[in-house]
């Protein structure tokens, strides 16, 4: 009975009418969701017992998939693991489909070397000559430009930083 009466107390003093109760509600719930999907991610790699083809679309799914679930816990690790598998496979020399290359490119396109820009750049061109009609071939190539300190041509690179519980995430 303690606690029933404690917690009509505490609604009592923070009784908001219906209808301002629901943005609050919304924005925790919002916010509950980034912290768990934050703490909860399927490995950013897979096994390297699948082929080439299901290696590329399950890193590719992984990498977007962190990014729309705003994941910034360890992004930048994760990000690193699939642009060394990509590397990896790229080393291979296989036949990739216009998909394939998309994707592997997608995935280098967030890697941390002036190279890795120029080969999403590559990988990108040749998925649209192929019939995978992209425009990730202008933005890696800007970032390969502006990596090398040169202007960029297509205007597709900006820079934000977001500061969220004071950590402070900077998205190029």
């Amino acid at each position: 009975s303690w606690v029933l009466l404690k917690t009509r107390l505490i609604k009592r003093l923070f009784q908001l009418q219906t209808p301002l109760k629901l943005p609050p509600l919304l924005f925790l719930s919002g916010i509950a969701g980034i912290v768990i999907s934050n703490l909860y991610a399927l490995p950013a790699v897979p096994s390297t017992t699948l082929n080439f083809s299901d290696q590329l679309n399950y890193m590719y799914k992984t990498d977007q998939g962190d990014r729309l679930a705003l994941r910034f816990i360890k992004l930048n690790e994760r990000d690193q693991e699939r642009t060394q598998r990509v590397v990896k496979i790229l080393e291979q020399d296989e036949i990739l489909s216009p998909e394939n290359l998309y994707h592997a490119a997608t995935i280098l396109q967030h890697g941390t070397e002036s190279k890795h820009y120029e080969i999403a750049y590559i990988l990108a061109k040749r998925a649209d000559e192929l019939g995978y009609e992209n425009e990730l071939w202008k933005a890696a190539y800007d970032r390969w430009m502006l990596s090398l300190g040169k202007p960029q041509v297509y205007g597709t690179q900006t820079k934000a930083t977001l500061t969220i519980f004071g950590v402070q995430v900077e998205q190029k």
